[in-house]
């Protein structure tokens, strides 16, 4: 079961309980598709083996909150600098009275339909330092009126799906810059909220979005598989009106399944169908470009096909996700996990 919900006026804190997580989400992506960074800030971080083991071995004692911030840089399609960052002495912390949320210096902050984003990080196996800075305008919001949220169940919260802005990115090897661009970006925000270890709530889901000059689609499915739930779920968030089309009788196809080389099974092309009012609505997306390749979890830069009765849209920007949260559980994939986090 998941909730699913529209609106800034959700991304606040939430209660998680003795043994949820919540994060906030955000991926950016130049308009030439040269660079993208996907930054997350974390409620105890689902994914860390240390909080893994704790809430499976006490679920209803909380020891610790492991906190934290990941955010990864692509370039070219290749991940080019990393910061996968946690703590049990330092938290997330969010100001209502500033909207704003934060790890230690590290800050986004929401006034007047603008998400500033402050990201400055030198700790890290990679010993690298990343600066990112980021003014994202939110152009439309949207609100699909769900006045109840089960807090029981997994709540994805779309809170700014269609975003843009200016971004500047610094890399540093020591004292020598080593990267150092300004960029305008579509971008795209929402948060995660669950009350239970995610791999007790999930097997798998597969997430994703696709951009192109007449609206922005994102899509959520989450497979039929043993205690997990089929949805198949898609939305049209159009550019040129304040409008968020919910597609109706959505059908989403996995073919030319293959295992990637940590033994994930997923599908190299999806093809997901529904309509939108009177429309037919067709998306073909092939993720033929891993850019994370993990043990529990992948990340595409795909290709992507879109079609709304007879128009046809082929100059997208798509960014996707399979997320196998099962994985989690196990011991091998956990020694994996472990490596690249740091503890501060």
């Amino acid at each position: 079961m998941m909730n699913i919900a529209f609106g800034a006026e959700y991304d606040g804190l939430h209660d998680i309980g003795e043994c949820g997580y919540e994060w906030w989400y955000y991926d950016c992506v130049s308009e030439d598709s040269e660079f993208a960074v996907v930054l997350i800030i974390f409620r105890d971080i689902p994914m860390l083996p240390e909080c893994i083991k704790e809430r499976t071995l006490s679920p209803k004692k909380r020891g610790y909150y492991y906190d934290g911030i990941s955010i990864n840089v692509y370039h070219k399609k290749k991940k080019i600098a990393q910061k996968l960052l946690w703590s049990k002495k330092y938290q997330t912390v969010v100001n209502d009275a500033t909207n704003s949320v934060h790890f230690q210096n590290n800050q986004i902050m929401y006034d007047s339909n603008i998400y500033s984003i402050y990201v400055d990080i030198e700790k890290g196996i990679d010993s690298r330092r990343i600066r990112f800075q980021a003014n994202f305008v939110e152009s439309n919001t949207y609100n699909n009126n769900q006045q109840h949220i089960d807090s029981s169940a997994h709540t994805w919260l779309a809170v700014a799906p269609v975003l843009s802005g200016e971004c500047t990115l610094e890399i540093w090897e020591g004292e020598s810059r080593k990267v150092h661009t300004m960029f305008n970006a579509h971008a795209y925000h929402d948060h995660n909220v669950g009350v239970l270890p995610v791999f007790h709530e999930f097997h798998s889901w597969y997430w994703g979005k696709v951009v192109c000059d007449f609206c922005t689609l994102v899509y959520y499915y989450v497979p039929q598989k043993p205690k997990q739930t089929l949805l198949q779920w898609a939305c049209l968030f159009l550019r040129n009106s304040n409008t968020c089309l919910i597609l109706r009788d959505v059908v989403v196809q996995e073919q030319e399944c293959t295992i990637s080389y940590m033994g994930l099974r997923y599908c190299k092309k999806m093809v997901l169908t529904g309509y939108s009012n009177n429309d037919a609505v067709e998306l073909t997306i092939l993720h033929n470009n891993l850019i994370e390749n993990g043990p529990f979890y992948l990340r595409f830069a795909s290709i992507a096909t879109l079609k709304i009765d007879s128009t046809i849209f082929t100059d997208t920007h798509s960014i996707g996700e399979f997320f196998h949260a099962e994985r989690l559980k196990s011991k091998i994939v956990q020694t994996f996990i472990a490596l690249p986090w740091i503890e501060v």
